[in-house]
């Protein structure tokens, strides 16, 4: 039997009272809200120097929460987030919690140096038109080689962005999650919404984990889509390890809604996972783009969409493809379960690369690509690989409505298996692959 406590249920601030005053001392170091720093909170006086002063005190203290109450919080930004471990920057929810940037190119938030358990949760950032030029939500990172600047075991949860030029950009990273995170409405030109690593000159990896999880990019607004697209990029990757993204969206945006480069030199991008992927509409370029001199190894798509490259609004690319790999060393790429329609070129196109590429292309659903009508980009797929190279397995895949054929392959791509695919639209190959049978559509 449970037996009834004899002290009745304390409040906080009771429990407190009870346990004294070193406890509530140990509670008041931890808990920093803002207004107690002279915040206003109105939209129109400027916060800032009362944000730093609010940070200034958790870090003196060595961790925290600093509070933000519901209310509009105007800031010059460049608030320094480096160094201070178990730091979070907490609003009372998204839309109720507005941090509106008054500069036109600072960062909001920075850190870089070493920064390790960070939270940044359930805010809204936002400013007036015309007023963003540069700059991002929150920079994590130093130089490429640096021995200190790394983000570790962070998170940035149901955030959401408008009117800003980038977003977040965790350029040296190990276990950071990215969850729930609404960006939109942006503004300015050239921007990208989330950037992962940077450029690097020698093999330097610049982290390893980090997850994106049920967020959403859109270039425009998500009511009337009637911004004009700016958004240059959703989601680079560039020269890093371990990128996982799963249930998420991006879209409307100016080249590529996914970016993964690799330098010549530099560290190879490897071990990216792809889970419920939404790639929907571009303007100039391919939904996905693999590009680069440099080495690209391990990709898995599951489950994703890949539609719409070129014709996020009239006067798009007619050449841009669902997905385009031309990166120069390509290894170990696994497409399964997904589709690729209605993109002004070929659907997915593999160009030509220097190294095998072992890549398997399985029960995916292609049809409608190639409207453009541009010759040689009016197919559902298109391999180009090096004669006698390892080149992909396709199997199991349905392909219908192509202009062009549902699979054109060059004079070089001869080490090929494909088997057991409902070409609809027909096929053409360059040269007989070595394994083909139980196609339909194949004569």
């Amino acid at each position: 039997m449970i037996k009834k406590s004899p002290f009745p249920v304390l409040g906080l601030f009771a429990l407190l009272a009870v346990a004294g005053p070193a406890a509530a001392a140990a509670v008041d170091l931890e808990y920093f809200n803002v207004k107690s720093y002279g915040a206003v909170g109105n939209g129109i006086a400027d916060d800032t120097a009362a944000i730093n002063s609010a940070l200034s005190a958790a870090r003196t203290a060595g961790r925290g929460t600093v509070f933000f109450p519901a209310g509009i919080y105007k800031t010059s930004g460049s608030h320094d987030l480096s160094g201070t471990n178990g730091l979070r920057i907490l609003g009372s929810g998204m839309g109720a919690t507005v941090l509106k940037m008054a500069d036109a190119t600072h960062d909001l938030f920075f850190s870089n140096t070493d920064t390790t358990d960070l939270t940044l949760q359930d805010f809204s950032v936002t400013s007036d038109p015309g007023v963003r030029t540069a700059g991002w939500v929150y920079h994590a990172g130093g130089a490429y080689n640096a021995t200190t600047g790394s983000l570790k075991r962070s998170r940035l949860e149901s955030i959401d962005v408008k009117k800003q030029v980038n977003a977040f950009w965790i350029a040296q990273y190990e276990y950071v999650w990215l969850k729930n995170l609404m960006l939109t409405n942006f503004v300015g030109s050239g921007g990208t919404a989330i950037k992962v690593g940077q450029t690097t000159l020698t093999d330097h990896n610049q982290g390893s984990e980090l997850y994106i999880l049920g967020t959403q990019i859109n270039g425009q607004d998500l009511v009337n889509h009637s911004d004009p697209l700016v958004l240059a990029y959703g989601i680079w990757i560039e020269d890093t390890d371990a990128v996982y993204i799963v249930n998420s969206g991006v879209g409307a945006t100016l080249n590529n809604n996914l970016r993964i480069t690799a330098n010549a030199g530099g560290h190879g991008p490897m071990n990216f996972f792809f889970d419920q992927l939404i790639s929907d509409a571009t303007l100039n370029s391919h939904g996905v783009y693999i590009t680069g001199g440099g080495a690209v190894y391990n990709l898995k798509f599951t489950g994703s969409w890949f539609a719409s490259a070129g014709k996020a609004i009239p006067g798009g690319s007619l050449t841009a493809n669902g997905i385009r790999m031309d990166v120069a060393s390509l290894g170990f790429v696994e497409i399964t379960g997904s589709k690729i329609v209605n993109n002004s070129g070929t659907g997915l196109y593999l160009a030509t690369h220097a190294t095998n590429a072992a890549i398997t292309f399985t029960g995916n659903l292609v049809w409608a690509n190639g409207s453009g009508g541009q010759v040689g980009n009016t197919d559902g797929i298109y391999v180009d690989v090096p004669i006698n190279n390892l080149g992909p397995v396709i199997t199991g895949n349905q392909d219908t409505y192509e202009p062009g054929v549902s699979l054109r392959t060059s004079a070089t791509a001869n080490r090929l298996v494909i088997v057991g695919n409902r070409f609809v639209s027909g096929v053409s190959f360059g040269i007989p692959p070595n394994v083909q049978g139980l196609n339909e559509g194949v004569n």
